[in-house]
């Protein structure tokens, strides 16, 4: 929990599918926050503050999150974005 607190707060590239959606929920970061998760953890989501969209993919700045694997294909090119971007962050000295 410490380790995903530590990324929300410092604005590192956060990806989430199905069930791991729990983990930030649990860690208290998703505080309105927009995400997607299955149906069936909405209402932790819900419980943890945050805003469930059911969407196959939903970017809400430093979180990228999908539904389940078979929204691949939606959610893996925002998080290949994500990471690229603070790759050339972290090499310009901007991250």
């Amino acid at each position: 929990m410490r380790i995903t607190r530590r990324f929300f707060a410092a604005g590192k590239p956060v990806a989430t599918v199905c069930h791991g959606v729990e983990i930030p929920a649990y860690s208290g970061c998703l505080a309105n926050r927009e995400v997607t998760t299955v149906a069936k953890c909405r209402h932790d989501v819900e419980s943890a503050g945050g805003i469930y969209v059911d969407a196959p993919c939903v970017v809400d700045g430093n979180i990228v999150s999908g539904r389940t694997y078979h929204d691949n294909g939606r959610y893996l090119g925002a998080w290949i974005r994500q990471l690229e971007e603070a790759r050339r962050e972290a090499q310009t000295g901007r991250a």
